[in-house]
């Protein structure tokens, strides 16, 4: 029998002002909305910077960031930027995922939808997004742009989520990319495209702790994620994934993909 426990707990931005414990899972609403204008097109910047709601919410978060009696952040990254909005202690629980059920590690599976999505036996890079500007989308297009034809050959990348722009679709379209890339839309088994992939490519600008990630580490995938993902605190750069540094930098993702053609330093990180 579970005790019940006489506490107020406030999940995101909510209207209760004051909790024992205020939980936001975006984290810094501040920093996410800062990292928001950096990842879109100045055009979209302007219209986002008069968002209403932003600057309330940001308001009310700071509020509650410095009146709720516990602030829990789900990484270090958040715990830091929560502490330069007068957050003395946060503390830092992680988030966490369930185990990976789907495909079994059948190998049959994962070669079928391989073959699928067209992959055969190029390197399989995967990419997930919700907002596929806030989660480097353009930065991965612009990466395989600059790639020259026969390294780019090498790869075909998997970008599974909503687009909701069709900027991204016409880019692809203008720089002829339908054999490097596939928009592969909303994908309910997602587990099954981890488990299928190589590289895991997360060039995140703000993420409080990626799940997408944490499924790729779980997975055993070679995983690349920003230093702006919270669940990079998993990742030893180097050791059992790499880490960027910035997420617009198209020609780092090219090195480090570059670098992941060797098989040895894929499986190295994945198995780590």
């Amino acid at each position: 029998m579970l005790e019940r426990i006489d506490v107020d707990i406030v999940h995101d931005t909510g209207c209760l002002l004051r909790a024992d414990v205020f939980h936001p899972l975006m984290g810094s609403l501040t920093h996410n909305w800062f990292r928001q204008l950096w990842a879109y097109p100045l055009k979209e910047r302007l219209r986002r910077f008069w968002h209403i709601s932003m600057w309330r919410d940001v308001r009310l978060q700071l509020y509650q960031c410095k009146h709720s009696k516990i602030v829990i952040a789900t990484s270090q990254r958040v715990a830091a930027d929560l502490k330069r909005f007068d957050c003395k202690n946060p503390a830092i629980i992680h988030n966490g995922i369930r185990p990976l059920t789907s495909l079994a590690n059948s190998s049959d599976a994962i070669n079928k939808l391989r073959r699928t999505l067209g992959a055969g036996e190029r390197i399989l890079v995967l990419v997930t997004a919700t907002n596929f500007y806030l989660k480097g989308v353009m930065t991965v297009l612009r990466a395989l742009n600059m790639m020259n034809a026969e390294t780019r050959g090498l790869f075909l990348v998997a970008i599974a989520g909503h687009n909701q722009d069709i900027r991204f679709a016409k880019y692809i379209d203008d720089h002829h990319l339908h054999d490097a890339c596939v928009l592969a839309g909303w994908i309910d088994n997602i587990d099954d495209y981890y488990r299928a992939a190589d590289i895991f490519l997360h060039p995140t600008y703000h993420d409080a702790g990626s799940l997408s990630t944490l499924k790729a580490l779980a997975a055993g995938r070679a995983v690349v994620s920003s230093k702006f993902d919270g669940s990079a605190d998993y990742i030893q750069d180097g050791m059992n994934g790499i880490v960027i540094e910035r997420p617009d930098d198209a020609k780092e993702i090219v090195s480090i993909l570059e670098q992941l053609l060797d098989p040895e330093l894929r499986s190295r990180l994945g198995h780590r």
